[in-house]
């Protein structure tokens, strides 16, 4: 695959704006886990999760996981949130796809 082009933060007076994409983390071994991060005058404001694993018993854990982390995410502003119950290889897979989103975002 051609590898995506990495987005320049946009710092302007009233703090970085863009879309920035984490890595995709191997640290689940169901699958792999990525996540991308909208950031607005230096917030985050939305996060998805481009790749997660949906198969079998992921799917039910990672349909609760997910959506929990996400609202964690914004909450916290950071990739120091909790990890969810049940979710023990997504959560630092998440974890760690997140906090490379947000170092490649500078915030």
């Amino acid at each position: 695959p051609t590898p995506t082009p990495t987005p320049t933060p946009t710092p302007t007076p009233t703090g970085v704006n863009g879309t920035f994409t984490g890595i995709v983390s191997k640290k689940n071994p169901y699958g792999p886990v990525q996540v991308q991060i909208v950031v607005v005058k230096s917030k985050i404001t939305a996060v998805n999760a481009l790749q997660y694993p949906n198969t079998s018993d992921s799917k039910a854990i990672n349909a609760r996981a997910i959506p929990i982390l996400i609202n964690e995410t914004i909450v916290a502003q950071s990739a120091n949130i909790a990890s969810v119950s049940g979710a023990s290889f997504t959560s630092p897979a998440f974890k760690e796809s997140l906090q490379s989103a947000i170092t490649l975002a500078k915030i």
